[in-house]
C-alpha cells in the first residue's frame, strides 16, 4: 500500500466539436514520462502516436451473481453522479494495481476508488462525495463517477514485507473480511455494494522481485540508512537469503503449508503470493461475483488493445479521452532465479496452490 500518494487533477478540457470514437482514434503526440520507483517496475510513457481499435466483445468469465446483492440508492453527487456499484480491483501488492488504476481513469475520464484512506492524504478533504460510507471506500480523484461500476482497489489481507510468517497466515474468512476494509482494526463497508471483481495476476517470480523493489523504495522514502542491498540480481538474492535465515523454512512448512519449501528462495514471499491468490479465487467464488482475470503481462503492446477492451467492457466504460499510458515491459526477471530454484518454486506451488490457482499459474512455469 502506498501512503500519501497524490495524483494531480486532470487538465481542463479544451472545447472541441470532435468526439473521440470508441472504435478508432489517434492519441496526441506527447513527450511525458512518469516514473514510479515506489512500484519498482513501472515506468509509464504517454504514447506518441497510436491508433487503437476496440472490439466491444464480452470475453470475460461471468458467474451468477448472488441473490443477496440488491441495488442500493445513494445521494446525488455534486461532482458527477452518484456512487455506483463497486468492482473490486483485487491484486497482490506490486502486481500492476497503480497502472490499471491510472489507465482506467485517464482513458475513461472517470474516477476510481480505493479501500485505503491513507493513500489520499490531504487531498481527501478536497473531494466531493469522498467516501461511499463511514468506512469507505474512498474516491481516488475529482473526475466524475462512472455510470455503472467504480473500480476499487483492495489488497484484502495476508501480505507484508520483511515480516514474520505468523503475520501473513490468513484464513479465507479473514481474507474476505479484509477485502471490505482498508483500516485496522477492521471496519467493513457495505458488502452488498460489491458487484464484481477484476483479479490481477502477475508472474510469481517477477512479483517477488517487485516486492524487493518495493521494500527498497520504502526504505528510501523513510530515509532509513539500514538498507544494504543493491538494486541488482546480486542484491535481490542477498535480500532473499537474509529473509530466509530470519524465518526457518522447516517451521513455516510444519505450521502452515505442509508442503516442502526446500530450495525455494524468498519462500515467505512465495508463500504469501500463493496463499493470497488461493483466498482471492475462493472469495470471488463464495460471494458469487462475476470476475475478470487480467494478467500483468497482457499490458504489453501485442495484447494491450484486447486487454483494455475486455477491462472496459467488463466495467461498462467507454473510451472518452485519447490518452493512454503505454506499458513499459522490461522482459521480467527470469535471470534472477536458477533453473533449480524455479523447479523448487513450481513444486511448492503444485503442492500448496488451490486447483484454480494452479491452473492460472501453470503458464508461468512452461
Amino acid at each position: 500500500m502506498l501512503n500519501n500518494l497524490t495524483i494531480p487533477p486532470p487538465p481542463p478540457r479544451r472545447r472541441s466539436h470532435h468526439k473521440p470514437s470508441l472504435h478508432s482514434f489517434k492519441l496526441p503526440r506527447k513527450n511525458v514520462i512518469i516514473t514510479l520507483s515506489v512500484l519498482g517496475t513501472a515506468t509509464f510513457y504517454a504514447i506518441d502516436t497510436l491508433t487503437l481499435s476496440f472490439s466491444r466483445t464480452s470475453s470475460y468469465n461471468t458467474r451468477k451473481m448472488s441473490s443477496s446483492h440488491h441495488k442500493k440508492k445513494h445521494p446525488p453527487s455534486s461532482s458527477g453522479g452518484t456512487w455506483p456499484d463497486i468492482a473490486w480491483l483485487m491484486a497482490f501488492p506490486n502486481s500492476g494495481t497503480f497502472y490499471t488504476t491510472i489507465l482506467t481513469e485517464r482513458s475513461s475520464g472517470t474516477t476510481t476508488a480505493t479501500n485505503y484512506k491513507t493513500e489520499l492524504g490531504e487531498r481527501l478533504a478536497t473531494l466531493s462525495d469522498a467516501s461511499r460510507g463511514e468506512n469507505g471506500p474512498y474516491r481516488f480523484s475529482p473526475r466524475p463517477f462512472p455510470k455503472k461500476f467504480i473500480l476499487t482497489k483492495t489488497h484484502c489481507q495476508g501480505y507484508c514485507t520483511e515480516c514474520d510468517p505468523d503475520r501473513v497466515q490468513t484464513s479465507p474468512r479473514e481474507f474476505t473480511a479484509g477485502c471490505f476494509t482498508g483500516s485496522r482494526p477492521a471496519a467493513e463497508y457495505d458488502r452488498s455494494a460489491v458487484k464484481r471483481a477484476v483479479h490481477l495476476v502477475r508472474n510469481p517470480f517477477d512479483n517477488v522481485v517487485a516486492r524487493f523493489h518495493f521494500a527498497m523504495s520504502l526504505r528510501k522514502m523513510q530515509q532509513r540508512k539500514d538498507w544494504r542491498y543493491e538494486n541488482s540480481r546480486k542484491g535481490f538474492r542477498r535480500w532473499c537469503r537474509d529473509q530466509d535465515e530470519r524465518f526457518p523454512a522447516a517451521e513455516v512448512r510444519w505450521r502452515y503449508s505442509r508442503v516442502s519449501m526446500e530450495g525455494v528462495p524468498c519462500y515467505s514471499e512465495f508463500f504469501q503470493y500463493v496463499q493470497w491468490h488461493n483466498n482471492a479465487f475462493a472469495t470471488v467464488e463464495e460471494l458469487g461475483l462475476p470476475e475478470l482475470l487480467v494478467r500483468y503481462e497482457d499490458y504489453q503492446e501485442g495484447s494491450f488493445r484486447e486487454t483494455v477492451s475486455r477491462l472496459f467492457d467488463f466495467l461498462g466504460l467507454d473510451v472518452v479521452r485519447g490518452r493512454f499510458n503505454r506499458f513499459d515491459w522490461n522482459g521480467g526477471y527470469s535471470d534472477y532465479f536458477t533453473n533449480k530454484e524455479r523447479e523448487a518454486v513450481e513444486a511448492f506451488v503444485g503442492g500448496f496452490a488451490s486447483e484454480r490457482t494452479r491452473m492460472e499459474l501453470k503458464g508461468y512455469f512452461e
